[in-house]
Formats: C-alpha cells, structure tokens, sequence
C-alpha cells in the first residue's frame, strides 16, 4: 500500500469527523439565530400591538372624561341642571351608540344630616311618589344622594341612593371633592350590573363658582358627575374583538398613583412564559398595571417553521457532506450545488424581509444617532417630499428646514436616550403646498457599524388635522350662536316690559303734553335696540324668516342708490350681474342686509383711499368635490345655486383676521362694536347657504355666497283682512304665564287696563293648575315659550287637552319656528315675538278670540 494513500486513509476518518461536528454545530447555531430572530420580530409586533391597545385604552378613557366634562360644562355654562336638561343632553350624545360601555351618568349632591327631610320632599315631588324616601334608611351626619341617572329606565333603583353609605365610597368622594379634579375609583361592585365582573366608578366634582384652596372647595362642593363602567365592557370597546383575538390581556389595579397597594383584579387572569410584556399607566390618580402575551394565532408557525427548518436543512447539509466525503466522489461538483443552495436560500429570506417592510404603508428609515439615513424601505417615490434616493446618507439638517430638523432630531435624542416611542409632529412646504407630518421613532436593539440607531416611520397627517380644524371651528361658530340665542332672548324680556311701559305711559297722557315726544322717542330707543337682538337671532340661527322667491339680480338693482351713498367717496361701486339668474327662496330684508354689510365692509376696507367695489352674480351647477373644497363642513348638497360675490381692492385680511372674522362684536376698526358678519353667518345659516372668503393683505378681498336654487313660485292666497279696533274694551277672564316678572307685570297691567279679569302664573305647570280650577271660565290664555318646570309648548298642549277651542296667544324672545303644531282639531294660536308694543299685543287678542 502507497504510505501516503496509507496516511490519507488514516487521517480521513478524524477529518471527516470534524467536519460533521463543525457543520452539525453551524446548523444549531443557525437555527438558533432564526429562532432569536423570529422571536424579536413576534416581540416587535406584540410591542406595537400592546402600545396601540394601550393608547386605545387611554383614549377610550379619556373620552369618559370628556364625557362628565361636558355635563360639567353644561352646568356651569349659565343654564343649571334639571332632570329634563340633564336627559336631553345624555340623549344628544347617543352614548349608548358610541360608548356601550358607559352604564350611567348620574348626577349626586352632597346633603347635610339635617337637610335630609327637605331633600325628600323635593325628590317626591319630582318623583311623583308621596312614599319615596333617601335609601337606604337611617341617619347619618351627612349624605351623597343620586338626584338624576341616565339611561333612566335601568337607574330607576338608583336615584334617592347615599352612595357615601357603600363600602369604600365616601373617601372617593371625599377624595374628588378636595382635588377638584376628576377621581376613578379602584375595582367595585356598582350598581347598575349584577354580574361577577367588577366595576369602576368616576367622580368630577362641581363647586359654586372657582374655589382655589382646599377650604374653598369644601365649603363650596355641591356635588359630582357620575360615570360607571363595567371594566370588561370598557376593554372590549377600547381593545376590540380583534386586538383580542391577537393578545391575552391581564390588568390589575394596584391603588392611588405613588401609593402601590396590593394588586386588585380589573380584567382576565395572572399571564405567565411566552412574549409577555408588562406595562405601567396612571388613570385619574390610580396605578395600572397590564401583562400582554401574544397568543399562538399572533406569532404564528414561523417562530419554529423557520428555526427548525434552518437546523434540519444545516443538518442535512452536513450528512450530504459528509457522505459526499465518504464516498470521495463528485465533491467539488457537490460542494458548488450545496453552495447554490444556500446562497439561494439567503435570497430567499433577504427578499421576505424586503417584503415584511414594502408591507407597511407608511415610509420607514433607519437613522443612526447622527440623524443619518441608513435605509429607507418602501415603495414611495417622495419621503419628507424629497426622492427617497437623495435621502440616503444624508443627514435630517441637510434634509429638512431648520424648524422641522429641530424638532425631529430632539425626539431620535429622546428615543436615544429614553429607550421609549417618541412622536414628533411638524410641517413642511412641498411640491404639493405645506403638509403635516408626524413621526414615531423607536430605538432599535442593536447597534449598526457601532452606532446606535432608530426606526422613523413618517406619516402624512395633512388631511387628517385639516379635518380637524373644520370639525373646531363649527363647534366654536354653534357655541357662539348658542350663547347669541340665550343673549337675545332675555334681552328681549327686559325691552317687552320697557316698551309696554312706555306704550301704557303714553295711553294715560293728556293730549299735548310735553313728555309725549320725550316718550316717542324712547319708543324709538327700544325697537333699534329690538333690531340688535333681532340680529344675535340670526346670528344664532333661531331669528324668524320671511321666505319667499327672491329675483336676486332685482334686488341688488333696487339698492343701487341705497349702496352708493353707504360707500366711501373715493370708491366706485360697479355691478356684474348674469342675466337669467335663478330664483332663490330667502328672506328678502335679511339678503338685503347681507349685500349692505358685505358692501360696508368693503368700503371700510378700502380706509379712505381710491379702490373699487365690485358686485357680481352668476349661476352655478357645483358638484360635491367643488364644495368640499371650497366651502368644507356648511353641508352644501350638489346643485345649481345662485352665487352673489362681492370683491375690493382694500387692505386684504391676514390668516388670523380671518379665523375670527364672525366672531360677534370682533372688528379692526377702531369705533364700531356691532354683530357685524357675525349675523351675516346666522342669516346665511337660516337660509342653507354657503359662504367662502378669500383674502390676502394689501390685495383685497372677495366674498362669495351661494344660495340654493328654487322652484317655481308658489301660489299666495290673499291675506285676510284685520279685524278689530285699537283701544276698545276687552272682556272676559285672560290667563297670563311668563316665568319674567317685568314682562308678566305689563301684560297683566294692560290686559287690566282694557277692561278684562286676569289670572297670572309664573311658569306652565301653575297655568295648567289655574286653567283647570276655573274649566269653562277662561276666555284667553297667553303663554311664554320658555318657562321652567312645563314649557309654553307643554302647556298649550295641555291646556288645548282640556279645551280644544280656547283662544292662545304664544309669546317668546325667541321666532316662531320654537312654537309648537297645536293638536289636530283644534284653532291655531296666534304668535308674538318679544319685545312687543301694546297695539300689536291688542291686535293678537282680537284676532285670535275671533278665529
């Protein structure tokens, strides 16, 4: 035997045994890595999936909160809390709809030990039950009672309830009252479930007027807004089924923030092994804690598939070789195939991880701790509107403005540095005009090339935040109009009982006597101040309309001469109007006062200089995408509308003079504090039309208004002819309800004036009581709208139950949209609006008590 082939021989078995060792141990090794890789990515993704299941959970919350906040606010906003104003709001809110996993609202005062009986006596005449009583029974020096409850047929048990005498609730109450902030409860038993899962209770405190210190809040608690929830329900909104059907979730509560206590059980059971992850949160002064575990269906089969078949594929690998070497054949031919194999196999999984990341919609970049791109995955032709090519190797201050570049480096430091999710908002001018951007960056586990590095996934928020503003400025503009209605209406309380005064005044005055003019013109006073409350009505879209077809292009021609002396002499005032324009249906005296406005404001705008006024009408078919863009969140339906525009060349508004442009009394003159375009809005608002301004300092101005076309006109029948005389004596027996004593008192005075008897109630509930003690002897009732306890409309109905025939004269400050349909079978009732002169009052009694 050749003594080499000997010593091959000889040396082949060692050799090959190390091969199978080394290549058996590369296998594990590889599988191991696959394995750690996989579990990475499922903890990533848990991660993720807990961080939003947390946020949503936050919000949820929070949406609570706002809840209570807005009956809170709705207390405190001048108009006080009555069961019927505290269900109507719960029922605008639908939360049965939108949050099923609020079981109440309820509202709660705090009563003294000796104030109990009168309580009760107040709660059963509410009730309407002589035998109900503050439960459960017994004195205590002090209660917390249930007054309202919301759904109210599964609260019923719950009014009359002293929750301070449960277990555990007196120092939550407590608590709420000295913190003045809002207060969540720990795990509970609550009233409105009867289930084994616990419950939890929120408490916002109301005060009189804005206490500051503890003392002051003590002495000035009144009560608080109620929330309870069942925990199960609450998750199971905030999470969703899906998010669910992905993770096992655990929560505990582990006491007041600061003050950990022995765990109580919120929801599911104690988590152990697999991709669990523990997290802290604070709600409302209590400590959460939740453990999050993937469940199998989440992580999938790729945690083990990939591993094993990595290690068994290495494996084989080494048998092949091994064999292939033990055979000493083809070895170099088998060591290029295995070679081919593997190399494609690292293709392989290069091209799932390209796939994992083409996946995700938004734009993902790895930066290292200098703010450089590393990487950019994604199909998107633009990051951060530049090309996703120029950004790499580039560093974010040469990427980005030095605003946006602040902004995003100071949260890659924070991620650096916190080892938490950093979100970073900012703006910036592309090719498309100026976007909004939001950024989330996270720390990754390993370093790159040495450098610790983030992942930046980029999110254009530009729709979203536009949409945003649209939804807060009509709620602005809605609660501004509310408080322009309630203005109005008590305004036109007190100048009922001015000018009824006046007008009384004037009837006892001797002929020629010289208080006489001195009263005409208070008359006067009064009715232009009648105007200004006329004015907030439109404002708040509650003024009365005069709607019938209106030629818009003819009544812009007949205030021609009313337009040109109202100008500035140094404007010209020039008209472009469309021939054929259709009719609109519009009140025409308001239409006119928008063109005077709209004309006024534009000569103001031009300061004394030379310019020109420019008044324009048109026909127009807008499609829904036109209106979208042009006049966002006015509700205007695709149509043909007639557009009135009126433009200038005067000084131009900035942004900001625009945002507040209807704001009532808001102008940049330096005299002048009227409604302004404020009642424009109302007045466009009553009539479904749309409004759009567009504006820039130093190149004028230009207003366009669309108006929805109208049908053909409708036949008119012809007015019926009065009846009656002015100053004759009246007769019978006239009831009179106003909650307003001034206004009550003139009525009252002048109906006593004129010859009749006079029965005067304070609000509907007593009006019913008077009509019905004296049945078949009241020849007139005059009623206020708005009353506590039973509302004019509830009374008209009532009284016209018990006599469908009697003569109503309805009163309000508000217009006569609020006045009730009278029941089928019955007269109408005759409106007046607030304030009134005593003609026209007599002229409504002898009209009505002739129908």
């Amino acid at each position: 035997m050749n003594p080499l082939n000997q010593r091959v021989i000889l040396r082949y078995p060692r050799f090959v045994g190390l091969v199978l060792c080394a290549g058996l141990a590369a296998s594990l090794l590889g599988a191991l890595a696959a394995r750690r890789f996989q579990l990475k990515a499922t903890r990533a993704r848990v991660e993720q999936e807990a961080a939003i299941a947390q946020e949503n959970l936050d919000y949820t919350i929070q949406a609570y909160r706002d809840i209570l906040l807005g009956f809170r606010g709705h207390s405190t906003a001048g108009l006080g809390l009555n069961r019927e104003r505290f269900h109507q709001y719960f029922a605008s809110l639908d939360l049965r709809t939108h949050h099923p996993g609020l079981l109440s609202v309820s509202y709660g005062v705090e009563i003294p030990g000796p104030g109990r009986d009168r309580a009760e006596q107040a709660l059963r005449r509410e009730m309407g039950d002589p035998a109900f009583t503050i439960h459960p029974p017994g004195a205590r020096p002090g209660y917390f009672v249930l007054l309202f409850a919301e759904p109210s047929e599964s609260n019923r048990g719950s009014i009359g309830r002293d929750t301070r005498s449960l277990p555990g609730q007196a120092q939550d109450i407590d608590r709420a009252r000295d913190s003045g902030a809002l207060v969540l409860s720990g795990p509970m038993k609550v009233l409105q479930y009867d289930g084994p899962d616990p419950g939890l209770l929120m408490r916002l405190p109301l005060y009189r007027g804005s206490p500051a210190t503890l003392e002051e809040r003590r002495a000035n608690f009144v009560g608080c807004i109620n929330g309870a929830f069942r925990v199960q329900d609450l998750i199971t909104e905030a999470l969703g089924k899906e998010a669910l059907r992905k993770l096992d979730v655990h929560i505990t509560d582990a006491g007041p923030w600061g003050e950990p206590g022995p765990p109580l059980q919120l929801y599911g059971t104690p988590l152990a092994g697999g991709h669990l992850l523990e997290r802290t949160l604070e709600v409302f002064g209590r400590t959460w804690c939740f453990e999050f575990r993937a469940r199998r269906e989440f992580a999938g089969s790729a945690e083990w598939t990939v591993p094993v078949g990595i290690g068994v594929s290495g494996g084989l690998i080494t048998l092949l070789l091994w064999g292939l070497m033990a055979s000493l054949a083809q070895t170099g031919q088998r060591a290029r195939l295995l070679a081919l194999r593997m190399t494609e196999q690292l293709r392989e999984e290069e091209s799932r991880t390209e796939a994992m990341a083409l996946a995700v919609p938004d734009p993902v970049a790895v930066l290292d701790e200098d703010g450089r791109f590393l990487r950019i995955y994604g199909q998107h032709p633009t990051v951060l509107g530049v090309s996703a090519g120029a950004l790499m190797g580039t560093t974010i201050p040469r990427a980005l403005p030095r605003d946006a570049a602040d902004i995003l480096l100071d949260a890659v430091r924070k991620a650096l540095d916190t080892h938490r999710l950093q979100t970073a908002c900012f703006e910036l001018s592309t090719s498309q005009g100026r976007c909004d951007y939001e950024g989330r960056i996270l720390r990754m586990g390993q370093p790159l090339d040495g450098k610790a590095c983030v992942v930046l996934s980029i999110r254009d928020i530009t729709e979203r935040n536009r949409a945003e503003e649209i939804a807060r400025t009509k709620q602005k503009l809605e609660s501004l109009g509310v408080l322009a209605g309630g203005i109005a209406h008590d305004f036109n309380n007190f100048l009922t009982a001015i000018l009824g005064h006046v007008n009384m005044a004037q009837e006892l005055l001797e002929p020629g006597s010289g208080a006489e003019p001195m009263l005409k013109r208070a008359e006067a006073s009064v009715l232009r101040a009648a105007e200004l409350a006329h004015q907030m009505l439109a404002y708040s879209g509650r003024g009365s309309l005069k709607v019938d077809l209106l030629d818009l292009n003819l009544m812009v021609m007949e205030m021609t001469e009313l337009l040109a002396v109202s100008i500035a002499k140094k404007a010209d005032l020039t008209f472009h109007l469309e021939p054929g324009l259709p009719m609109i249906m519009a009140d025409a005296v308001q239409i006119q006062q928008v063109v005077m406005n709209l004309v006024t404001n534009a000569s103001d705008a031009i300061a004394g200089g030379t310019g020109s006024i420019a008044i324009e009408t048109r026909h127009l078919e807008a499609g829904r995408d036109q209106l979208e863009e042009r006049f966002p969140g006015q509700g205007l339906e695709p149509g043909a509308y007639a557009a009135l525009l009126v433009s200038d060349t005067g000084c131009g508004m900035d942004p900001e003079t625009l945002k507040r442009i209807f704001d009532p009394f808001y102008t940049t003159k330096s005299t002048g504090r009227g409604l302004g375009l404020s009642a424009l809005l109302g007045i466009l608002r009553g009539h479904k039309a749309g409004i759009h301004i567009s504006s820039e300092p130093g190149r004028g101005s230009r207003f366009e208004i669309l108006f929805p076309s109208a049908g053909p006109a409708p036949s008119r029948d012809p007015a019926p002819a009065g009846a009656g005389a002015e100053g004759q004596r009246l007769t019978g027996l006239a009831l009179v309800a106003d909650d307003e004593p001034m206004v009550r008192s003139i009525v009252v005075d002048f109906l006593e004036h004129r010859g009749m008897e006079v029965l005067a109630a304070v609000d509907g509930l007593e009006a019913v009581e008077l009509f019905t003690r004296h049945l078949g002897r009241v020849d007139l009732v005059l009623l206020d709208i708005t009353m506590p306890r039973m509302d004019g409309n509830e009374a008209f109905r009532a009284i016209r139950a018990l006599d469908p025939r009697i003569p109503v004269i309805l009163l309000s400050g508000f217009s006569a949209r609020d006045v009730a349909t009278p029941p089928p079978g019955t007269a109408p009732a005759v409106f007046v609006q607030k304030p009134f002169r005593t003609v026209d009052l007599e002229e409504a009694v002898r009209k009505v008590r002739q129908v």
